[in-house]
């Protein structure tokens, strides 16, 4: 059983850098001006409107230094807009521009191309399993994360 596991978690790791690597790839053939984790800094503030940094910080699970540093490089080059927080004088409110609003549909659309490129040889009931099977293994790492038994 050994053997099994070793193989599934080399498996599970190949996908992941794969996947990583379509990424990367499909961003340069878009000759975008954004790094994988800027998209991703850019998906997390459209799904989160109006988030503030340290928040932000620790959806992405990164220290606020980081993201203060990556959200000064988008400001820049446009995709993300900093205001003053209505609700805390001291704090800002950070929300897409329409670029960045253009840049986060961009990106799903990719995805879904991907997911749809991925299983297009298995059929109904395999792509159900799949699935099935990875909410699973989401939902534990979910736990995991949440019970910091790291």
């Amino acid at each position: 059983m050994e053997g099994f596991f070793s193989q599934l978690n080399h498996v599970i790791i190949s996908v992941y850098e794969k996947i990583e690597r379509v990424e990367t790839l499909m961003n340069e053939r878009n000759e975008m001006d954004l790094s994988i984790n800027e998209i991703h800094i850019l998906e997390k503030i459209g799904e989160n409107s109006g988030i503030n940094i340290r928040d932000l910080a620790m959806l992405l699970s990164v220290t606020t230094a980081t993201v203060t540093v990556a959200i000064q490089k988008l400001q820049k080059k446009g995709y993300v807009l900093k205001e003053k927080s209505r609700s805390d004088l001291r704090g800002v409110t950070l929300s897409l521009t329409e670029a960045g609003v253009k840049v986060v549909r961009l990106h799903h659309i990719f995805h879904i191309r991907m997911v749809r490129s991925m299983t297009s040889g298995l059929s109904e009931e395999e792509v159900r399993t799949l699935r099935e099977s990875l909410l699973k293994l989401n939902g534990h790492l979910d736990e995991f994360l949440d019970s910091k038994k790291l």
